[in-house]
């Protein structure tokens, strides 16, 4: 039987195999059980930061984007995205 461990502190983990198109998703309750939610071909989607990470979602058409980018290339058309943490300011462009 394999173990697996969280750091002190640490609520949430992703694990992503792109090769495969399979995502692992770590969340740690408060009894300090773990739970592990593993998504297959056919569920390949979007990961949503939960309460670790309120307004966050790791959006899987724009992991696929970068994924399917020549090494060095990038696209020609620009992204703003903006910061989703409340009171954060940030504008970040993906490009």
């Amino acid at each position: 039987m394999r173990i697996e461990y969280f750091p002190h502190g640490v609520q949430l983990g992703w694990l992503i195999d792109p090769k495969n198109k399979i995502m692992y998703e770590y969340k740690r309750y408060a009894q300090g059980n773990r739970l592990v939610r593993r998504f297959g071909n056919s569920a390949w989607g979007d990961l949503d930061g939960g309460t670790v990470l309120p307004g966050f979602t790791l959006n899987c058409e724009d992991l696929d984007d970068v994924l399917n980018q020549e090494s060095g290339s990038s696209s020609e058309e620009e992204v703003d995205l903006t910061c989703p943490e409340h009171g954060c300011t940030e504008r970040f462009n993906r490009c």
